[in-house]
């Protein structure tokens, strides 16, 4: 498989052992990478990886901090707070 290829959400979220909800959610918020090709999300794997290092990295923990970012988002959403763009 190519390094630049693009994959569907359903086959990202199957290689990084995450929802497709969540990868969605990620998306819509601009904190990871994506492309929308005939109405439909496409990503590529690496870039998305490096970008989900990047959060954990920033919310201080490896591997909880995926987690930790989508706590983060589910209260500021329920709060009625934006998130668009956000860099955490």
């Amino acid at each position: 498989m190519f390094e630049n290829s693009y994959i569907s959400v359903n086959r990202l979220a199957t290689r990084l052992g995450l929802s497709v909800n969540y990868l969605k959610e990620l998306a819509d918020n601009g904190l990871i990478p994506s492309l929308v090709v005939n109405e439909k999300l496409r990503f590529n794997p690496s870039q998305v990886q490096d970008a989900l290092n990047r959060l954990a990295e920033k919310r201080g923990q490896k591997i909880g901090g995926v987690i930790k970012m989508r706590e983060h988002l589910l209260h500021r959403h329920k709060k009625g707070i934006s998130t668009q763009g956000e860099a955490i």
